[in-house]
Protein backbone atom coordinates (compact mmCIF):
# COMPACT_ATOMS: atom_id res chain seq x y z
CA UNK A 1 0.00 0.00 0.00
CA UNK A 2 2.83 2.41 0.79
CA UNK A 3 5.17 1.46 -2.04
CA UNK A 4 2.98 2.06 -5.09
CA UNK A 5 4.42 5.53 -5.61
CA UNK A 6 7.93 4.05 -5.72
CA UNK A 7 6.92 1.67 -8.50
CA UNK A 8 5.05 4.39 -10.36
CA UNK A 9 8.16 6.61 -10.35
CA UNK A 10 10.48 3.74 -11.28
CA UNK A 11 12.77 4.33 -8.31
CA UNK A 12 15.08 1.63 -6.96
CA UNK A 13 13.95 0.32 -3.59
CA UNK A 14 14.46 -2.58 -1.22
CA UNK A 15 12.90 -3.84 1.96
CA UNK A 16 15.06 -5.03 4.85
CA UNK A 17 14.16 -6.80 8.07
CA UNK A 18 14.93 -4.94 11.30
CA UNK A 19 14.81 -5.98 14.93
CA UNK A 20 11.44 -7.55 15.69
CA UNK A 21 8.82 -5.94 17.89
CA UNK A 22 9.05 -7.07 21.55
CA UNK A 23 6.01 -9.30 20.98
CA UNK A 24 7.82 -11.10 18.13
CA UNK A 25 6.15 -9.47 15.12
CA UNK A 26 8.60 -8.77 12.29
CA UNK A 27 9.34 -5.16 11.36
CA UNK A 28 10.78 -4.05 8.04
CA UNK A 29 12.53 -0.97 6.68
CA UNK A 30 12.01 0.23 3.12
CA UNK A 31 14.88 2.07 1.46
CA UNK A 32 14.17 4.16 -1.64
CA UNK A 33 16.89 5.70 -3.79
CA UNK A 34 17.20 8.11 -6.64
CA UNK A 35 17.29 6.92 -10.26
CA UNK A 36 20.55 5.07 -10.89
CA UNK A 37 21.46 4.71 -7.19
CA UNK A 38 21.04 0.95 -6.87
CA UNK A 39 24.68 0.49 -5.84
CA UNK A 40 24.20 2.93 -2.94
CA UNK A 41 21.15 0.98 -1.75
CA UNK A 42 23.08 -2.29 -1.86
CA UNK A 43 26.00 -0.71 0.04
CA UNK A 44 23.66 0.68 2.70
CA UNK A 45 21.88 -2.66 3.06
CA UNK A 46 25.26 -4.38 3.47
CA UNK A 47 26.26 -1.94 6.21
CA UNK A 48 22.96 -2.48 8.02
CA UNK A 49 23.40 -6.24 7.85
CA UNK A 50 26.88 -5.97 9.35
CA UNK A 51 25.45 -3.98 12.26
CA UNK A 52 22.47 -6.27 12.78
CA UNK A 53 22.72 -9.62 10.92
CA UNK A 54 19.36 -11.09 9.96
CA UNK A 55 20.11 -14.11 7.76
CA UNK A 56 19.55 -16.60 10.59
CA UNK A 57 16.81 -14.67 12.39
CA UNK A 58 13.19 -15.79 11.89
CA UNK A 59 10.04 -14.42 13.50
CA UNK A 60 8.48 -16.72 16.09
CA UNK A 61 5.40 -17.06 13.89
CA UNK A 62 7.51 -18.62 11.10
CA UNK A 63 8.88 -21.29 13.43
CA UNK A 64 5.52 -22.67 14.53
Amino acid sequence: MYCGWVNALGLPAMSLPTMPHPDGRPIGLQLVGLHGCEEQLFALAQQLELISPWASRWPDLALR
